[in-house]
């Protein structure tokens, strides 16, 4: 269950303003404070502060009970750590906050396994995030890196990746199947993020294994575009060679 005791709202003509009001769920409580000006016109400015110190999946609960699209789906556990504010014309709003996690599990409704999550530092604006310190495991594969997103709509990626071990049979397995085709007279589903994602880095493996292929030491410049992932030049060993 998500619990609101209570929330105090001062009202007047040009702005409602609410006190610090606690949001809960389990052990973890979020603190959230808002005021909304100008809120009869078309045009209304929102101040608002979201605090939250405590696990994660109880703070995923609180998102979904207050309908958060983006938390959708997930689920999880481990301690986390979050202070946004948002602030400026709600159809514009300017975005910024940071949080921390660390020894967590995030299950997500693109992955079959969940993630298991080390550590991870989130830094956010508007416009752009930054994730760095990222050290996790899915499947058998351990992980680290950095990454930088620009522009949500149409995200631009700048990323390092480094992993022990890939195989690309486990992998294609952690894939949850795409959703069902729409049946007909349905509205066609808007296309996935990657299709829209474009973006460079670099990725480091010590091994990828692919049935009787096995390449090691693998370092490759990647390339995203809307779908495709290109990696060149790549260099790696192979049969005793390189």
């Amino acid at each position: 269950p998500v619990t609101t005791p209570a929330i105090d709202l001062t009202l007047t003509p040009m702005e409602i303003r609410s006190n610090e009001f606690s949001v809960s769920s389990g052990g973890t409580t979020v603190g959230v404070r808002a005021a909304v000006s100008r809120y009869t016109t078309p045009t209304p400015i929102l101040d608002a502060r979201v605090r939250a110190s405590g696990d994660l999946g109880e703070v995923l609960n609180v998102a979904h009970a207050w309908g958060v699209e983006a938390a959708e789906g997930m689920s999880g556990s481990g301690p986390l750590t979050l202070d946004v504010t948002a602030t400026g014309p709600v159809e514009s709003l300017n975005l910024a906050g940071r949080g921390t996690l660390t020894s967590a599990t995030l299950t997500t409704p693109a992955l079959t396994q969940p993630v298991a999550i080390k550590t991870a530092q989130l830094s956010f604006t508007r416009d752009s995030a930054i994730l760095e310190r990222l050290t996790a495991t899915v499947g058998r594969t351990n992980a680290d890196g950095r990454l930088t997103v620009r522009n949500f709509t149409a995200p631009q990626l700048d990323f390092q990746l480094a992993a022990d071990q890939i195989n690309v049979r486990e992998l294609q397995a952690l894939m949850a199947p795409a959703p069902a085709s729409t049946r007909a007279g349905q509205k066609a589903a808007e296309p996935g993020i990657l299709a829209r994602t474009t973006g460079t880095g670099r990725l480091t493996v010590g091994s990828i294994a692919y049935d009787t292929l096995l390449l090691e030491d693998v370092q490759a410049t990647a390339a995203l575009d809307r779908g495709l992932i290109l990696l060149s030049p790549v260099t790696a060993g192979l049969f005793g060679g390189r």
